[in-house]
């Protein structure tokens, strides 16, 4: 019963609308009879003939798009639509209308169809209902794909802006600087981690020109950018700073999400020579785990989660897989997904 009022609450001005063209055709046919009596069962009538065609267009239709991915084919379900109401309500104004006239006029059927009066109530009464069923199945079309496109102009946005806080962030002024005055100290003290330096260097930096308008890339890949990037922070910090990397297999994940990661590893956690920052990264079924030691700093700004919003937004658009953020007082851990899936341009 409280399906059948909230499907009747749902379509309330669609059934209402149905309604009032019924007995507005009705009357129009038979015209105003001074009797009361021929008045109230036109009415009944007019009623009846709206209300069957409402209820009956408005549970095909729910029926109809009732999945959320209604818009993969839109063009099929909305003919697919059309023709299950088209013969839903030739159905119904016939077997409303034997029914009525044998009811209040003991009728017989046969006698019905040989009516020219009849078969023209018959097509009026289907023409109206499938014409007024077109006109609400198209404006709940135009609203419904105008809403999607602008979810997916919107959507579209948020990934380009996401893409460009992602790239500003890896080709910042800071890492740049701090990796040359890395680089200045060890030309004339060890020129071959020198030229070792140099060679990462110029990888990460290709790799970030190469992947910033790719959605996903290979996760072997990404690996050897943060090898690059993790044996620069070796080679910068020394000894207050480690890690680990065992990752093995196929996949593909959001580009530069890694790197954001280390970089937040980073800035909210101090290096000393008694007590190094350790970060590893281990493959756990379909998610790489990137974790880290906390060493909080004395005073740290607070941080505004922007890194981490980057990487679940960017995921968001290609998995209903969740981006997962463990977090202890001697530990930090965040999880991100490993895609089966071919890398979009």
């Amino acid at each position: 019963m409280n399906a059948i009022l909230n499907f009747i609450k749902n379509e309330r001005k669609n059934i209402m609308a149905g309604m009032t063209v019924g007995i507005v055709i009705t009357f129009l046919f038979t015209g105003i009879d001074s009797q009361i009596e021929a008045i109230l069962l036109n009415l009944a009538y007019g009623v009846l003939v709206g209300l069957s065609i409402a209820l009956g267009c408005g549970a095909i239709s729910r029926r109809m798009f009732r999945s959320e991915n209604w818009l993969d084919n839109p063009v099929r379900r909305y003919i697919s639509a059309v023709l299950l109401v088209s013969a839903y309500i030739l159905m119904d104004v016939i077997l409303l209308n034997i029914i009525w006239f044998k009811i209040t006029q003991d009728v017989n059927p046969a006698k019905l169809f040989q009516s020219n009066f009849f078969l023209i109530v018959l097509l009026i009464e289907f023409v109206t209902g499938l014409l007024i069923y077109l006109i609400v199945l198209s404006r709940y079309f135009a609203l419904n794909l105008n809403s999607f496109y602008l979810q997916s102009q919107k959507q579209t946005q948020e990934l380009a802006k996401y893409r460009f806080e992602t790239l500003k962030n890896q080709v910042n002024p800071h890492f740049l600087f701090n990796s040359l005055n890395v680089l200045s100290g060890m030309i004339y003290k060890d020129p071959e981690r020198a030229d070792e330096f140099v060679i990462r260097l110029s990888n990460i930096y290709r790799y970030v020109l190469d992947v910033q308008e790719e959605d996903v890339v290979e996760l072997r890949r990404e690996m050897v950018f943060t090898e690059d990037y993790l044996q620069l922070l070796q080679l910068r910090f020394g000894e207050k700073f480690s890690y680990q990397i065992t990752v093995t297999g196929e996949g593909f994940v959001v580009p530069m999400a890694l790197q954001i990661l280390m970089e937040n590893a980073l800035k909210h956690n101090a290096m000393q020579s008694d007590s190094a920052l350790r970060i590893s990264i281990v493959r756990k079924d379909d998610y790489l785990v990137v974790r880290n030691n906390r060493n909080n700093l004395i005073s740290q700004a607070p941080s505004t989660g922007l890194g981490l919003e980057n990487i679940r937004s960017r995921y968001m658009h290609l998995s209903d897989k969740q981006v997962i953020v463990n977090s202890t007082v001697d530990w930090f851990e965040v999880q991100i997904p490993i895609l089966n899936l071919s890398p979009k341009r």
